[in-house]
């Protein structure tokens, strides 16, 4: 029955893998986060069995799973116990092991082992006549050694080869990621125009194929371009959009970045306090989700100068109580009050509706159409369709208007407003 259920699991990932890379993709996240617990206990009995074949390529499918969602850490150790159990050998699952592992190392922030993965798996592809796999690795540890800032990895010579192999890449995720990060090279190198035009191509080809997931990462590499660009306006639509797909996605990596780069785009507006509260946030997810902004993602940003000036800007209680308030935030409410228009300084318990004795803070423009809409009795389903807004959007609206207006529900929010209308209350 064990074997059973580890090798329906199996298929399970494995049909979920050919699927995540397309239109589906939100879909199978779901799904996979459904059955986590079974595909963990399937990969864990397959190791304690030494059914390591089984082992491996389930590990192997899991990958963009454990990235996207976040699991970090419990990803990369599956992976190294499945290294760990191996006895050696050169196989096409391993290869993918080794390259899952290099994967997730590097949002990590550890590079090195980022770097020893890849480079066995890139010999592991070689050796396997694996050009697709070689491709992979190349453009994986190019991306190390860029967004690491790593002297010691030559990104150039493996740029260039990945290249040569492009009429060989079958994988669009592939290229499309090739496109990306030499993109990002471009940018460093400061060829804007260059950096901007590989970028455009890479998500023009994620759009096609309708990859969610690096679509974020393009959205994301192209507003810290705009930010270190210092065309703030173009840098906040993006990095605004970004937000967006990744809660929808429910993507931490990128949510984490986007927010870093929101309180960039915050800090060159002057709204000294707001960005302090998204950095704030930024830590927050760090702690909860083990994943670390890369030293090239926090040059773009131009975080250290931003960060001093908003030191230079707040007195030292008000800084702090700023990065307080933002730390002190759910992922969820770090993300509404990034896409909000509310900059004032209240805390977060004023925001979320705790009995501070305060009068309500003044609802955005959006919230005013979001509780519109709940007094109508709508759902957030049909919210979303009515705004053209995601769900997860409209769920972080309602949280905001309600603690704003000190409710407890959207039944409360109903009869205030048909109580007014009633009365011609000129508040209304």
């Amino acid at each position: 029955m064990r074997m059973r259920h580890a090798e329906h699991y199996l298929a399970l990932a494995e049909r979920a893998e050919r699927d995540l890379g397309g239109p589906d993709q939100a879909r199978w996240l779901k799904r996979l986060q459904t059955e986590h617990d079974n595909l963990r206990a399937a990969l864990w009995w397959t190791l304690e069995r030494d059914e390591t074949e089984l082992a491996f390529r389930l590990a192997g499918t899991l990958v963009e799973f454990w990235y996207v969602r976040g699991h970090l850490a419990e990803g990369r150790r599956c992976l190294e116990a499945c290294l760990g159990a191996s006895d050696g050998g050169t196989t096409g699952a391993r290869a993918n092991v080794l390259n899952g592992a290099g994967w997730l190392a590097l949002w990590q922030g550890d590079y090195e082992d980022a770097k020893a993965f890849l480079q066995k798996a890139i010999a592991m592809f070689r050796e396997l006549n694996d050009e697709e796999g070689v491709a992979s690795s190349l453009v994986y540890l190019s991306t190390v050694g860029v967004l690491g800032e790593r002297d010691d990895i030559p990104v150039t010579t493996l740029l260039e080869e990945a290249t040569g192999l492009r009429p060989k890449i079958k994988d669009r995720r592939t290229l499309g990621n090739l496109l990306l990060i030499s993109g990002v090279v471009a940018a460093m190198e400061g060829d804007m125009a260059r950096s901007e035009a590989l970028q455009e191509e890479s998500l023009t080809l994620f759009r096609e194929i309708g990859d969610t997931r690096s679509i974020n990462h393009c959205l994301n590499v192209l507003g810290l371009v705009a930010l270190s660009g210092h065309d703030y306006e173009r840098a906040h639509e993006l990095l605004e959009e970004d937000l967006r797909l990744s809660w929808d996605l429910d993507h931490k990596v990128t949510v984490h970045s986007s927010l870093l780069g929101l309180g960039g785009v915050a800090a060159s507006r002057g709204q000294m306090a707001r960005a302090v509260r998204l950095w704030g946030a930024v830590e927050a997810i760090e702690e909860n989700f083990g994943n670390r902004m890369t030293p090239a993602g926090l040059t773009l940003a131009g975080y250290e100068s931003h960060l001093a000036l908003a030191r230079s800007r707040l007195e030292e209680e008000e800084f702090a109580a700023a990065w307080a308030e933002g730390k002190a935030m759910s992922t969820e409410e770090a993300v509404g009050y990034a896409l909000s228009e509310d900059d004032t300084h209240s805390t977060v318990s004023e925001r979320l509706g705790a009995s501070c004795g305060e009068p309500p803070s003044k609802l955005t423009r959006r919230e005013r159409e979001v509780a519109a809409l709940i007094a109508q009795g709508l759902s957030n389903l049909q919210i979303a369709s009515e705004l053209s807004i995601s769900g997860r959007t409209v769920e972080a609206h309602a949280r905001n208007v309600l603690g704003k207006l000190g409710m407890q529900s959207r039944t409360q929010l109903a009869a205030r407003t048909l109580a007014r209308i009633s009365s011609d209350d000129p508040r209304d």
